[in-house]
């Protein structure tokens, strides 16, 4: 999934070194209707191939992320630019952010835990308690107004289409993780009657000698 709302990614430019520091989430509830919980975002899979993007698109890595992690309940990166030459698209990026045109940033991620932010509202806006982050991307538009380029050293437009599916298919997959672990626990307590029925069973009397044993027995307890 991507962010398809507006941060204006506060960066800060550190020119002299190619460095760009980033806010590139924050719990702010975006234009897409989601609001990204920072503490529920696992970063292991990032971490292990931290590459930059130019507006989500895999074929236009245009950094690297060298530090990433949590500041409060925003997500902080600091990308490293390569030297000028080595990427055109890379210098233009790193140009544009430098002039202070090119502001937002916005992240990709699969979901794992959604909640409604509203629970008489199922439909409406979502929280994602936990996901994974993918990547993270430099763009012209972004999702959230606060997610902004902070220190200088995906230009897809809003989708309200894309949104709503993206919105109505967590709703979906949370409500399936509910009614399988429903199921699951109606399953449970039908083995465990099954087990006490097998239990009575083998306790009920098989004879006419043994019912009066037990009613001996009985006895003899009262």
């Amino acid at each position: 999934m991507q962010r398809r709302a507006t941060f204006t990614t506060r960066t800060e430019s550190l020119a002299d070194k190619r460095q760009v520091r980033a806010v590139i989430s924050t719990e702010t509830l975006g234009a897409d209707g989601l609001v990204v919980r920072t503490a529920g975002i696992n970063l292991d899979r990032f971490r292990a191939n931290s590459i930059v993007l130019w507006s989500h698109d895999p074929e236009t890595p245009i950094a690297r992320a060298i530090e990433i992690g949590p500041r409060g309940s925003e997500l902080v990166a600091l990308c490293q630019f390569p030297a000028r030459g080595v990427s055109p698209k890379a210098d233009e990026v790193l140009g544009l952010i430098q002039c202070d045109i090119v502001r937002a940033t916005s992240i990709g991620f699969e979901s794992e835990q959604v909640t409604p932010l509203d629970a008489s509202k199922p439909y409406g806006d979502l929280s994602i308690d936990k996901c994974v982050l993918m990547e993270f991307s430099f763009c012209a538009i972004g999702a959230l107004p606060d997610s902004l380029v902070s220190e200088r050293s995906r230009g897809r437009p809003f989708d309200p289409a894309r949104a709503e599916h993206l919105r109505r298919a967590e709703f979906f997959k949370a409500e399936a993780r509910r009614d399988r672990d429903r199921h699951l626990l109606l399953a449970q307590q039908l083995e465990r009657e099954r087990q006490d029925e097998r239990l009575l069973r083998d306790m009920k009397p098989r004879d006419r000698r043994e019912r009066a044993r037990l009613a001996v027995l009985f006895r003899e307890d009262r």
